[in-house]
């Protein structure tokens, strides 16, 4: 039977050092300080109110979860995914000049970015118009989140033309351009997981994190607290309140733990049950056929058990993760050895070989103070041995005859030794 094939081989995701996600809530906290007025507006916005409401529900971002579901992907001839429609044609590419900041800066072919905005237009914008101000929450949202790239990059003129007309912003199918932009990043990033290098994120990645709380409720809940039970009558993006950070770890633990009754969506449909949906108005002209996906959406509808099958793995991901030569901690080493110990046991080896290290770097830090007073005490011996000899008493002198004392230093408190220090582990070396 002929199936996707994985990404990796179970266990054997690379570690990465750092993900540089480009789609950060934290340009809605600026613009929700300089611009509050104008914020509130946006957020009963039909299109991008529920982007802003994600913020006002204190929705995180879980870089670990998003890595570690890019690691499990099965490889497919698809280029797109079957979620948004496209809608039809029209010149996006106009727009009325009205003598504001944005009508401006387009009519000179200037450049702004995200980082511009944040040092200086957001905190001088009180002097703007209103709806050049209203514009400035919307090229924020759109630059900042739903096409999420470098804040050192110029903002695409196509956006800020289409946020001088509001009805016209509205009408953009984001859905479709935000996906395909994420989708198109997320291939970028595919040389980055197999090198086990630092790899950069550009688009809505927050939207794919929400999709894996959905598609996984118990995971959901994990990290954050549902808002209510019938998802399918709201915005998913504004379905979850809170946030708490995931560990690696508890990724893992969750897999191996995960059980029968725990429900899991492979499509994340309309109705909101476990429907594999092929709507024939979310189909692209462009789409490739893949027997291998047909295949397994069939397989999920008569309800497979996938607890037991064996993924056959792409032969470009098979390869092993360059060893760049980091050094593991000792409990990394230990538990490296014995493959076969879970998580939990693992945090018990690591506790157990941090709390014996933390007595022994004590006693080598008082060691190593006792030392450096050592050496302090012998140079300063040394500097007494070099002074000039006290001459020697007669020979004939008799046992009742005191020594000269001309010889001998005439104040000697006058000439302290050097003190010994004992250096601690706050002391500056």
């Amino acid at each position: 039977m002929d199936l996707p094939k994985r990404f990796f081989t179970p266990g054997s995701v690379p570690e990465i050092d750092k993900i540089n996600n480009r789609c950060t809530l934290s340009i809605l906290s600026l613009v929700k300080q300089y611009l509050e007025a104008e914020y509130k507006i946006v957020l009963q916005d039909p299109v991008f109110g529920s982007i802003v409401k994600m913020h006002e529900n204190g929705l995180g971002y879980s870089a670990r979860l998003i890595h570690s579901i890019l690691c499990k992907q099965l490889m497919t001839d698809k280029k797109h995914e079957l979620w948004f429609r496209e809608t039809k044609n029209e010149n996006w590419d106009t727009w009325e000049k009205d003598g504001g900041f944005w009508s401006n800066l387009l009519e000179s072919n200037a450049g702004i970015t995200l980082k511009m905005i944040k040092d200086v237009h957001i905190k001088t914008a009180n002097k703007w118009s209103r709806d050049d101000r209203l514009r400035l929450v919307y090229v924020c949202i759109i630059a900042g989140l739903v096409m999420a790239q470098s804040i050192y990059i110029h903002i695409p003129h196509k956006y800020i033309m289409l946020v001088m007309d509001l009805e016209r912003l509205h009408r953009y199918p984001w859905g479709l351009k935000s996906f395909d932009f994420l989708v198109a990043n997320i291939n970028k990033s595919s040389a980055g997981l197999r090198e086990g290098k630092s790899y950069t994120l550009d688009g809505f990645s927050l939207a794919l994190q929400i999709w894996l709380m959905e598609a996984m409720p118990v995971l959901g809940t994990m990290m954050s607290t549902k808002v209510k039970d019938a998802p399918v009558t709201i915005h998913r993006c504004t379905n979850w309140s809170g946030f708490s950070a995931l560990s690696f770890g508890d990724i893992s633990r969750l897999e191996s733990t995960f059980r029968n009754i725990d429900d899991i969506y492979p499509f994340i449909s309309c109705t909101g049950d476990f429907d594999v949906v092929d709507s024939a108005e979310y189909v692209r002209d462009d789409e490739m056929t893949d027997g291998r996906v047909d295949c397994l959406k069939n397989m999920i509808s008569h309800g497979k058990d996938w607890s037991t099958h064996v993924w056959e793995i792409d032969g470009a991901g098979d390869e092993s993760v360059p060893n760049r030569g980091k050094k593991r901690m000792l409990w990394e080493r230990a538990v490296t050895k014995e493959s076969h110990i879970d998580d939990g046991l693992q945090s018990f080896i690591r506790d157990l070989f941090q709390s014996a290290l933390k007595p022994l770097e004590e006693k080598i830090d008082n060691l190593q103070g006792k030392t450096e007073g050592l050496e302090t005490s012998v140079a300063a011996l040394t500097i007494k041995i070099g002074e000039p000899a006290p001459s020697a008493p007669p020979i004939n002198a008799t046992r009742s005859e005191e020594p000269s004392t001309s010889a001998l230093p005439t104040n000697p408190k006058t000439v302290p030794l050097p003190k010994t220090v004992r250096k601690t582990r706050n002391s500056k070396r």
